[in-house]
């Protein structure tokens, strides 16, 4: 039982990084084309 609830925890941790890390890739990609670009011109 604890075994499973740990992989659960483990598995939803695990989405959640993917989740955080999706996000900083598009603000990375968004940042880089059009937002950082205007904001220096």
């Amino acid at each position: 039982m604890t075994s499973y609830a740990h992989k659960g925890n483990y598995y939803f941790n695990l989405k959640l990084i993917i989740q955080y890390a999706m996000t900083l890739v598009t603000q990375m990609f968004t940042c880089g084309s059009i937002r950082c670009h205007s904001i220096r011109k």
